[in-house]
């Protein structure tokens, strides 16, 4: 596929420190623990899949390393964020700076076209008018959407809807990419697309993309996988150190 837009200055970090640390984390739901002491790192410029059964824990982890899911226990570091210390306004401005987030259902303005969605994203993220519809155009080819950027999103298919939220995680892309099931709608073809592309921007600008996963076409491409069971982490090593 197209290679993904060029980053954002100061998108990743040089000293080689980890874009995100979470350590202990544990999350609560109706008295039974969902993560159970859950510890995970990401290196800039590494892709780890995140792998599980459903009811692993998987999308409560994403959402605890997003800010979105409050915790029992543990930390989370994502740059010189304490993410578990932020209140509700800081961890929104958090995912519209360091932290994208690529849910398992889009969430995606009605009416708007699939250009217009990515446009407005770039814009919240701080892109000018005329660098947002640059990069807008640039995501969408990324992702295979070129021929659609004028059609409204809540005309689109499942799998288009899902290609429109990813691209508008990677026009500007962030120092963390946290990522739900993102090929879960998609045929074979795109998702290899783009799974290499998620692939390919954490290679070429420096981003941590973790992706929650039950596709082989996405653990394939990670370069480290970690499971969990029940909560827990079973199985999987940490990712190479950024070069």
């Amino acid at each position: 596929p197209p290679a993904p837009p060029r980053p954002r200055a100061g998108a990743g970090r040089a000293d080689g420190a980890p874009a995100l640390r979470a350590r202990g984390l544990r999350c609560v739901r109706g008295g039974s623990a969902v993560l159970a002491g859950v510890d995970l790192t990401v290196p800039r410029s590494s892709m780890v899949a995140l792998a599980g059964p459903s009811g692993s824990g998987k999308t409560t982890l994403l959402r605890a390393l997003a800010g979105l899911q409050p915790l029992a226990g543990g930390s989370i570091t994502i740059g010189d964020l304490a993410v578990e210390d932020l209140d509700r306004s800081a961890s929104a401005r958090m995912r519209r700076g360091p932290v994208a987030v690529v849910p398992q259902v889009a969430a995606l303005v009605p009416g708007l076209s699939a250009r217009e969605n990515v446009e407005l994203v770039l814009r919240i993220r701080g892109a000018d008018p005329a660098g947002a519809a640059a990069r807008a155009e640039a995501a969408l080819e990324a992702v295979g959407l070129t021929e659609h950027a004028a059609q409204a999103t809540d005309r689109m298919s499942g799998g288009e809807r899902q290609r429109v939220a990813i691209a508008c995680a990677i026009g500007d892309p962030p120092a963390v990419l946290l990522a739900d099931e993102p090929t879960a709608h998609l045929d074979e073809r795109n998702a290899r697309r783009v799974a290499e592309l998620l692939s390919g921007l954490a290679r070429t600008a420096g981003t941590a993309v973790l992706c929650a996963t039950h596709d082989e076409t996405v653990t394939s491409v990670a370069d480290a996988v970690v499971t969990l069971r029940d909560g827990r982490r079973v199985t999987g090593g940490g990712a190479r150190a950024a070069p």
